[in-house]
């Protein structure tokens, strides 16, 4: 009997540091696949930003541009915008697929697309002012200030979105 009870409790013993091995790794698998998945939203995260600042640096290289051509008159100024545009459409896009399982970054983007839109489109109506009507007329639309302000509204969203 003694024989007996003595190999129950080794056998529940050894039943018993199976099972904490058992809880520990399960708890460190858990622990690192929740690691892993952190450091993947970290990524994407990042990846987003990065996007973001991409797309705010290139409508501003769309406004040096058209800065350009609005004190100098010479089209050359004029010859990467229309591949700025697409560029600045692709990375719209992008985003916007980023963006996908982040309500509140599609909400940003809801936001700030109709303003890259208004402030490209004002870019297009200075380019034609200073196409039809010359240097003053163009000039003023720029010292309006509008697209000042818009580009402002957009920088304080894409620096909310870091």
């Amino acid at each position: 009997m003694r024989i007996l009870n003595r190999k129950i409790i080794i056998n529940v013993g050894f039943a018993a540091a199976l099972a904490i091995l058992s809880a520990i790794g399960w708890l460190s698998y858990m622990e690192m696949t929740s690691l892993v998945e952190s450091e993947q939203w970290e990524r994407h995260s990042n990846a987003e930003i990065r996007e973001m600042v991409n797309l705010l640096s290139k409508l501003r290289e769309v406004e040096t541009m058209n800065r350009g051509f609005v004190i100098t008159g010479d089209e050359k100024y004029l010859e990467p915008y229309k591949g700025a545009l697409k560029d600045i459409e692709r990375r719209l896009v992008l985003l916007r697929d980023m963006a996908n399982n982040n309500p509140r970054q599609q909400q940003r983007l809801d936001s700030i697309a109709p303003l890259i839109r208004e402030k490209l489109a004002m870019v297009e109506e200075t380019i034609d002012l200073r196409r039809t009507k010359g240097y003053q007329a163009a000039s003023l639309a720029v010292m309006a200030g509008r697209g000042k302000r818009i580009m402002d509204e957009i920088g304080g969203m894409v620096a909310e979105s870091q």
